[in-house]
């Protein structure tokens, strides 16, 4: 009984076939951000046309404590939470990922950001 809910709490996804792996996970975190960027540099680039701007992109060291649950009738759509950890930052994000042409996106996302000590 005991090993039972010990397998279940460490089970990061109720169907582990349908749930992300950590590399697929990163991959749709590192193109959430990138698509952040650009159009961040795109606004930068509205606000003073007359200049170049250019959004620094950061590496995602890896990803912690991820949950993912169905939704109920869409079978290609999770939410999910995890840990994103920085270099200096980790962020705490639960998130909406889709499913389609053999790779997750990240459809919308609430993040809480905490900064390492001495970083900032």
């Amino acid at each position: 009984m005991l090993l039972v809910l010990l397998a279940a709490g460490l089970s990061r996804c109720a169907l582990p076939a349908l749930c992300p792996t950590d590399a697929e996970l990163i991959a749709a975190i590192a193109e959430r951000n990138n698509l952040d960027a650009v159009a961040l540099e795109l606004a930068l680039g509205d606000q003073d046309p007359g200049s170049d701007h250019m959004v620094w992109r950061e590496r995602v060291l890896g990803v912690d404590q991820v949950h993912c649950g169905a939704l109920p009738n869409r079978p290609q759509e999770l939410n999910c939470s995890f840990t994103v950890r920085y270099h200096d930052k980790i962020v705490f994000q639960v998130a909406k990922l889709s499913h389609d042409e053999g790779r997750w996106t990240i459809e919308n996302a609430l993040s809480v950001t905490r900064y390492r000590r001495g970083t900032r």
